[in-house]
C-alpha cells in the first residue's frame, strides 16, 4: 500500500513539473487558445508600413489620346532661337503668289480656307496675292493689315518656340480678329490649349526675327 501511494505521489509531482516547464500557449482576448501562434515581433505581428503610390508621370497624351505637344518637357523658348532680322514676311518663290495662292480675306469672312484665282490678284509689298472674288480683293485693298496672317504667314506654334516653319492655309485659327497659320493641325490644337502663353511668346519672337525694310 505504501508503495502504491509513493508511485501515485511521484506521478503527480511529475505532472506538476511538466506543467511548470511547458511553454505558455498564446490565447485570444476571449481566453480561447490561439490556433496559430506567432513569435512576438514577427513580420506578421509588426504593423504594416503604408506604401505610397508612385508619382503620376507627366502627361504626354491629351484627352483625345493624341500627343500633347504642350506637355512638360517641351518648354516655350523665353528667348527666340531665330537670329534678329532673319525672316522676311510671307516667303514665296519668285513669281509665285504668297499664302500658297489662298485668299486671305476668306479666313476672316468665310471662316474657312479658300483658294484664290490667278485672274484676281493684287501686289502688296512686292508680293502677289490671289483672291477668290472681286469682293475679297476690294476688302483687302481697304485694310490689308486686317486680313494678312500673323507672323508673316509662319506657323504660330513654332514661332512661340523660336523656330520658323511655314504655315499651311488649311491649318488656321482665329483669335480676337487675328488669323494664325500652323504647320500642322496638331500644332494648331496644341496652340489652342495654351494661347495665354504661346501668343505673347510668338509675338516677341516675331518682333525679334522679322526682317524690316
Amino acid at each position: 500500500m505504501r508503495m502504491l501511494c509513493s508511485m501515485v505521489l511521484g506521478f503527480v509531482a511529475a505532472l506538476v513539473g511538466l506543467a511548470q516547464t511547458a511553454p505558455t500557449l498564446p490565447k485570444d482576448h476571449d481566453g480561447m487558445l490561439r490556433l496559430k501562434a506567432t513569435a512576438p515581433n514577427s513580420p506578421a505581428e509588426r504593423p504594416r508600413k503604408q506604401v505610397q503610390p508612385p508619382a503620376t508621370p507627366a502627361r504626354v497624351l491629351n484627352q483625345d489620346g493624341a500627343l500633347d505637344l504642350t506637355a512638360p518637357g517641351v518648354p516655350i523658348n523665353k528667348e527666340s532661337n531665330l537670329a534678329p532680322g532673319s525672316l522676311a514676311p510671307f516667303p514665296a518663290l519668285e513669281g509665285k503668289a504668297i499664302l500658297s495662292g489662298f485668299d486671305p480675306v476668306a479666313w476672316l469672312v468665310l471662316k474657312r480656307a479658300k483658294a484664290g484665282s490667278s485672274d484676281i490678284t493684287t501686289v502688296h509689298a512686292g508680293q502677289t496675292i490671289r483672291f477668290a472674288n472681286q469682293e475679297s480683293r476690294e476688302a483687302f485693298l481697304k485694310e490689308p493689315g486686317r486680313y494678312l496672317p500673323e507672323y508673316g504667314g509662319y506657323c504660330a506654334y513654332s514661332m512661340a518656340r523660336g523656330e520658323a516653319l511655314e504655315g499651311q492655309p488649311m491649318a488656321f485659327r482665329l483669335l480676337a480678329g487675328r488669323v494664325y497659320l500652323f504647320a500642322t493641325e496638331a500644332f494648331a490644337v496644341s496652340w489652342e490649349r495654351d494661347q495665354a502663353n504661346l501668343v505673347p511668346a510668338a509675338d516677341q519672337a516675331w518682333r525679334t526675327a522679322r526682317l524690316t525694310q
